[in-house]
């Protein structure tokens, strides 16, 4: 005797199926209409028609299923080879040397010397700066930073009275055809997070620890191809997860959609170029910036 509950079981699950599936369109209609004559037949009394179709359609997409599986695991295997293929020298290469200042840094965020402080306070919790450029006569005179602003508060002054010039600290500056080495290495020595960019005497921008990450990142995976575009978007997004605070491998994975083998590689080439340092702990990773 055919049992009912079996069928719609077999009706619910293909439709379940479908939805999972990245179907062509066409195939997709086909399969619905099918679906439909499943569930005439069953409502009709039709019941073992009804199941024979089922299990037909049932096989007919797990065949499917195992060929798409077999697909993503080979496209996989391609991604891995090619990534070690077209990045195997770059590993070996500190590339922080290659790379001029000019090319990492950004818009520099300027307030007059005669800025508020509490209107600085703002911007920092607005806009998440590593530091703040003061002005005079249109010419940079000095830099704040957040341990600028920790000072005042330590030493309990009354913030609405101070401006700017009251707090500002010395400019900590390189020159743009520097590279990114003398960069991270200046920052280590002044215990800074950002550096003014100067052409001679004339300040262009900053560049801050963040944006050497992202650019060291994008050049590891500068040539433009399908697998390196694929990992450069990864890549981001890995330093985006990894940014936001403790995560996991298998965070990671599920995220990224990446095997953990590949997210090592990705993470070894990363510290192996200086740019981040990597805390584990109890199966938990931590992103440290270097120096």
């Amino acid at each position: 005797m055919v049992d009912s509950k079996q069928i719609i079981k077999k009706i619910i699950e293909i439709e379940d199926k479908i939805n999972k599936l990245s179907l062509e369109k066409k195939e997709e209609l086909k399969i619905k209409e099918e679906l439909k004559i499943i569930k005439t037949d069953f409502k009709i009394g039709l019941l073992s028609l009804a199941e024979y179709r089922a299990d037909e359609i049932l096989k007919k997409l797990k065949e499917m299923e195992e060929k798409t599986n077999k697909k993503i695991t080979i496209e996989k295997s391609n991604l891995k080879e090619e990534f070690k293929k077209e990045n195997g020298e770059r590993k070996e290469k500190n590339i922080l040397n290659t790379i001029k200042v000019s090319e990492a840094m950004g818009k520099a965020e300027i307030v007059d010397e005669k800025t508020p402080v509490q209107e600085i306070i703002k911007k920092f919790l607005d806009k998440k700066y590593k530091g703040i450029f003061v002005s005079k006569k249109n010419k940079i005179v000095g830099l704040i930073k957040l341990s600028n602003l920790f000072e005042i508060l330590g030493e309990e002054r009354e913030i609405s009275k101070l401006k700017a010039e009251d707090i500002m600290g010395e400019i900590i500056s390189i020159d743009k055809q520097d590279n990114l080495s003398k960069a991270i290495l200046i920052m280590k020595m002044h215990n800074s997070d950002c550096l003014a960019v100067m052409d001679g005497n004339r300040f262009l921008g900053v560049v801050t620890r963040e944006k050497i990450l992202n650019k060291i990142a994008k050049n590891l995976f500068s040539k433009k191809t399908p697998v390196n575009e694929k990992i450069e978007t990864n890549v981001d997004r890995l330093l985006d997860i990894l940014k936001k605070g403790e995560t996991s491998m298998k965070e990671l994975e599920e995220k990224l959609d990446v095997d953990g083998e590949q997210i090592e590689e990705w993470l070894k080439i990363l510290e192996n170029q200086k740019v981040i340092k990597i805390e584990r702990h109890f199966g938990k990773i931590r992103l440290k910036y270097v120096r």
